[in-house]
């Protein structure tokens, strides 16, 4: 099989082995804690949940932003991150940079934190209509968050997490 070129993962993402491991290494960092204590919560209730991304400011962010919902994935230890090797996370990683917002004033997650399709299964439209609607118990409670500012919200959501954070006195935007 002389022309066949094996794909190698992407560097820098956490398709790499050695960049997953690093996350997994230091995933006791202090500004983590509160935030790890709740994905186990919520892992211990619904499943698999991907852990919030330390690289990003955890409990220090002043900027949140959610997504719908984490994809498919066969990783054993799954992330929340603009490191991981998709589409969506190479936007981010863009968008980031173009905004010249520092990594460490942010943090990500999704309104709903579990997934919700089966691995190889296509992914459907996750609409708050189809009944898996985000609640303040899969909300990241905002007290873990005293320096946050700013709360942006993408996808069909939008008009619901608007009601769910309203309480909490931080600008929204969606």
């Amino acid at each position: 099989m002389a022309g066949l070129i094996r794909a190698r993962p992407l560097e820098g993402t956490l398709a790499a082995p050695k960049v997953l491991a690093e996350r997994v290494d230091a995933l006791d960092a202090p500004h983590m804690s509160g935030l790890n204590v709740y994905v186990e919560r919520l892992h211990q209730r619904n499943g698999e949940v991907p852990f919030f991304d330390l690289f990003d400011g955890g409990s220090t962010a002043r900027l949140l932003l959610l997504l719908e919902t984490p994809g498919r994935s066969a990783a054993t230890v799954r992330f929340t991150s603009r490191d991981n090797p998709t589409g969506t996370a190479r936007t981010l990683r863009k968008l980031f940079i173009r905004s010249g917002i520092c990594r460490s004033d942010t943090v990500i997650w999704n309104a709903v934190p579990w997934v919700i399709q089966a691995t190889g299964k296509r992914r459907a439209r996750h609409h708050p209509r189809n009944g898996q609607m985000p609640s303040a118990n899969s909300m990241p409670c905002l007290r873990i968050f005293p320096s946050l500012k700013l709360s942006y919200w993408q996808g069909a959501w939008r008009r619901h997490l608007r009601r769910l954070f309203s309480g909490y006195g931080q600008k929204c935007r969606s």
